[in-house]
């Protein structure tokens, strides 16, 4: 399987620009790829880690959020669709979702299994929800279908445990 690629096409004063990502690597016009951890930090950027890309004479903002998502940013506007940047917001809802997930952990699987199924199935979910480009409703329905499956496996796990026990 190939690695996750992300490529920007920018125009910066009539000079064409294009910034390829590849996994945690970013290079600008087939440039020796970098980590982009290694860029300078965008300052005053906002919430996630921004860095720093240098296109001509303007900077470009790299923006990764805590749940992954990728944007390159030039004037406050995003490469990728030319609109202004939102960042991603997590709504009231999900919140919702967390704290059932939450008690999903306590009074089905619990332990060190429990906790990383929940960990990963509340990223996943969080990430799914914070997605600007997606209609609420389909968000709402992917996430509540990924809690339903993740309780009815969490259940059917303590109950193979609890059989194997007795």
């Amino acid at each position: 399987m190939a690695a996750k690629e992300k490529v920007w096409n920018v125009v910066v004063e009539e000079v064409p620009y294009k910034v390829t990502m590849v996994k945690n690597k970013i290079s600008v016009n087939g440039g020796e790829p970098v980590k982009y951890t290694t860029l300078k930090k965008a300052v005053g950027e906002g919430k996630g880690s921004n860095y720093i890309v240098p296109l001509g004479n303007q900077n470009a903002i790299l923006r990764v959020t805590n749940l992954g998502q990728v944007a390159l940013t030039l004037d406050g506007k995003d490469c990728l669709t030319g609109e202004a940047y939102e960042p991603p917001k997590i709504p009231w809802w999900a919140w919702i979702h967390v704290v059932i997930h939450a008690l999903g952990f306590f009074f089905l699987i619990g332990g060190a299994v429990g906790g990383a199924v929940q960990g990963g199935v509340i990223c996943l979910m969080l990430a799914i929800a914070s997605d600007n480009k997606k209609e609420t409703a389909y968000k709402v329905g992917v996430c509540t279908a990924i809690l339903a499956i993740s309780l009815l496996a969490q259940f059917a796990l303590a109950c193979l445990i609890v059989g194997i026990l007795i």
